[in-house]
């Protein structure tokens, strides 16, 4: 940045009216804070029943593709994958067609 001669403190931004103190703050939008703390916790228990999903597989005590089916249906709005998973399923079998749709919030026409 370069300085002025007569008053040191000064950037060239000021000298020429850009007063920086009447910026708004730099600082993230509350609102978008919240929705990136949402979006995070739905990320982590998306993948949290991924990964149960994965060992209910193997154990013969824990419904797997319960939980498999749940976290792609939790993952579907931040994981593309996902959601096109989901449409290929609303798209081959029709009976699952309102559920899930219901569960993405979409309304039927």
């Amino acid at each position: 940045m370069e300085q002025h001669g007569d008053n040191p403190g000064r950037s060239k931004n000021l000298k020429r009216g850009v007063n920086l103190t009447d910026s708004p703050p730099c600082g993230p939008n509350p609102s978008s804070s919240k929705l990136t703390r949402w979006r995070l916790g739905r990320q982590f228990a998306g993948w949290g029943l991924m990964a149960l999903g994965i060992a209910g597989l193997i154990l013969p005590v824990l419904p797997g593709w319960i939980f498999i089916a749940w976290g792609a249906v939790t993952l579907a709005p931040d994981v593309p994958f996902f959601a096109r998973l989901l449409d290929r399923v609303a798209h081959r079998v029709p009976p699952l067609r309102a559920a899930i749709e219901r569960v993405r919030g979409v309304r039927e026409n």
